[in-house]
């Protein structure tokens, strides 16, 4: 099943590949690294000014590949869930996660936008025992 052709042309206009066909794969479910926290992505220079911090740039680039493999969902707009897996210190917030996972999904063309438009709320959950240490990244097509 492709893409909702009501929302081909909207993935067409912002230079996106629509489902099935290269870099998207068919995964509906992809497990990345575990992300930086929302406090270390973005840190302010000398001039104020804010940049990609060195911890999140190679995040990206790990991440990336990992992303990749998960299919564009067939319809929009969607909800986001995701879990951390693995041992992770209990001054955690795991809510902190959100902004790299969303953004690194639309950077990789698996959803257009990370708005209300597209994503209308998600959710999030722990499983500590999990024997990776990481973040499971689902997005369920809303009813």
């Amino acid at each position: 099943m492709g893409l909702d052709p009501a929302w081909e042309s909207v993935f067409r206009e912002k230079g996106l590949v629509s489902h099935g066909t290269p870099p998207h794969g068919s995964l509906d479910a992809v497990i990345l690294p575990m992300p930086p926290s929302v406090n270390n992505l973005f840190p302010s220079g000398k001039s104020g000014k804010r940049f990609q911090s060195p911890e999140y740039k190679a995040w990206i680039v790990q991440a990336t590949p990992i992303m990749r493999t998960m299919k564009v969902p067939d319809t929009l707009p969607v909800r986001y869930k995701y879990t951390l897996l693995g041992k992770m210190r209990r001054s955690n917030d795991g809510g902190n996660k959100e902004k790299a996972i969303m953004d690194l999904a639309v950077s990789c063309g698996i959803i257009p936008d990370d708005n209300l438009m597209y994503v209308v709320g998600g959710s999030w959950s722990y499983e500590p025992e999990h024997g990776i240490n990481g973040v499971r990244l689902e997005l369920v097509p809303v009813e």
